[in-house]
């Protein structure tokens, strides 16, 4: 089994995770921790499924490498980087 690669959010990422929950918050903390465990179940998949998310159409976002993950209404943009594509990917 392939070790899980390390995965690290930017700050302005944290910063808009913990946005979305306090916003949604104020009218339903259940909600609020329901979304906040879905954010973590499906990001937390591509520490194994890097390749999971879709690539842009944006070419320059492209470019650069990025993928997006879908999760409920949110995009979730985020770059593989150092992927040995000579292991294998589950």
């Amino acid at each position: 089994m392939s070790k899980p690669l390390e995965m690290r959010y930017l700050p302005s990422a944290r910063r808009d995770i913990i946005e979305i929950l306090e916003y949604i918050q104020l009218d339903n903390p259940e909600i609020a921790m329901a979304t906040i465990e879905r954010f973590d179940n499906e990001i937390g998949k591509l520490a194994d499924f890097p390749l999971l998310g879709k690539s842009p159409n944006n070419q320059r976002l492209l470019q650069l490498g990025y993928r997006i993950l879908i999760v409920g209404n949110y995009l979730v943009f985020y770059v593989v980087c150092d992927l040995d594509l000579s292991r294998p990917l589950k």
